[in-house]
């Protein structure tokens, strides 16, 4: 989306379309809290694109834009109230009545249940009921809102957590995300594409909804190429992981070859997002699939990250397989969009990391690589395995060495 507000700045119409799409929903919605009445809301989002579009070179940097966005918006609703008012119709009716891809009529089947759900959720305070709408209604991730509403990601959590409680004593079911059995945390059309079989299937068991693809590669072992597609590469490696660690080749080929399949059809899917870890094994992994990124158009589909080095309570993280069910639920929705300055780290190091020269990637180091926090450190290590320039052993000789002695 970073990429749609810098073109559009430069005067791009059909960038700036993009733009309008995306945050349609969410303006709607803090227009529909402060009006209470939905085509004067969206007459004021009307009115708020336009003034946005018109005052976009004034935008200093384009992180800022949901939070500049939303003041324009709040703007035009108090202009709004200072003339006649309308009879109001319900937000979440008049959604319906334009075909909502997220409308509460998509998701609740009997009527009755609708009308519970209606004035149970009008009930809670305005800013829960606009966490509601954008989170569980509408499909943003929280980093999304939290930067729209201007507020902070554990904010938005704990008033989400709020509403949820304030709705299971409303509600006559035991759990009221029963009710939502359509709506997403992540969404329904995203493609979630994680480091090993034992987080996916930990996906799969409710934490997030749509497709997970677990990536079975492990570049930190073997020779590695720009291309790892190309047939005469993939050869190589399928021949030296079958010798080394027992994969078969025929395996490791048709494997590789149905992950890429669906990889490439990742346009079909609204959001893609990238569970990733800390250490080499995963940075590799992340940084080729962001220089694949890299050369695609991505067109209206979302790519975001969820990588971490920690997790609370846990001294000695090592990866996200070793989190509970519960522990991972906590992170659902906490991912953050990829940008440029993301893509052209990721592209970057793995050109380095596949050069047959280690000083590239020793060069690649010394630059900012702040867009990935874990990628230094990552990088590094794979670095120190190379024979030492002093006394030609690398790290784990050394090490082996002195704890021998």
């Amino acid at each position: 989306m970073l990429q749609y507000i810098e073109e559009a700045k430069q005067g791009d119409r059909q960038a700036f379309e993009q733009i309008v799409k995306h945050f349609t929903p969410m303006a709607n919605a803090v227009a529909f809290e402060k009006l209470r009445d939905y085509q004067l809301a969206e007459d004021a989002v009307q009115k708020a694109f336009t003034e946005a579009f018109l005052h976009l070179n004034k935008l200093r940097a384009v992180e800022a834009f949901p939070g500049w966005f939303k003041a324009i918006v709040v703007r035009q609703c108090y202009r709004i109230l200072r003339r006649k008012q309308h009879p109001a119709l319900p937000y979440d009716e008049a959604a319906q009545a334009t075909e909502s891809s997220f409308s509460i009529a998509d998701i609740i089947e009997k009527k009755e249940t609708q009308r519970l759900v209606h004035e149970s959720i009008t009930a809670l305070t305005s800013n829960m009921r606009i966490a509601v709408q954008l989170y569980y209604f509408q499909g943003y991730s929280l980093q999304e809102i939290a930067d729209f509403l201007g507020t902070s990601v554990s904010v938005l959590k704990k008033r989400l957590f709020d509403a949820r409680r304030k709705l299971k004593g409303a509600l006559p079911v035991a759990d009221v995300l029963s009710v939502f059995n359509h709506l997403y945390e992540g969404g329904k059309a995203v493609l979630h594409i994680v480091n090993g079989d034992v987080v996916g299937e930990k996906l799969r068991q409710g934490i997030v909804k749509g497709d997970v693809l677990v990536w079975r590669e492990v570049y930190s072992h073997g020779p590695v190429f720009l291309d790892p597609a190309d047939g005469d590469n993939r050869a190589v490696r399928a021949q030296y992981l079958e010798q080394t660690m027992g994969i078969p080749q025929r395996e490791f080929i048709a494997n590789s070859e149905r992950q890429e399949k669906i990889l490439a059809d990742f346009h079909k899917y609204e959001e893609v997002v990238l569970w990733f870890e800390h250490d080499l094994f995963d940075q590799t992994m992340l940084s080729y699939l962001l220089h694949w990124f890299s050369k695609q158009k991505m067109l209206t589909t979302k790519l975001s990250l969820l990588c971490i080095g920690e997790y609370p309570g846990i001294k000695l993280f090592r990866g996200l397989g070793q989190l509970s069910i519960e522990q991972m639920e906590t992170l659902s929705g906490t991912w953050k969009l990829i940008g440029a300055k993301e893509l052209e780290a990721g592209q970057a190091l793995w050109e380095a990391y596949v050069s047959p020269n280690p000083e590239l990637l020793q060069q690649r180091l010394t630059t900012d690589t702040s867009a990935l926090p874990f990628a230094h450190d990552a990088f590094r290590a794979h670095l120190s395995r190379f024979p030492s320039t002093t006394n030609g052993l690398g790290i784990v000789e050394q090490i082996t060495l002195e704890m021998i002695q």
